[in-house]
């Protein structure tokens, strides 16, 4: 996967957690964490 398309996918998967719960931190914190967790582990994450 290209890394536009890969920044694409992640930003996408943190807005869709956020979008679950309206009534979280503006930056979801504790979801994003998870999902970042879960792509580390994989090797995909990136700050």
């Amino acid at each position: 996967m290209a890394g536009r398309e890969r920044n694409l996918t992640e930003r996408a998967l943190i807005d869709f957690v956020c979008s679950i719960d309206p009534g979280t931190d503006p930056y979801c914190r504790q979801e994003l964490d998870t999902i970042k967790t879960a792509l580390d582990s994989a090797g995909i994450w990136r700050e």
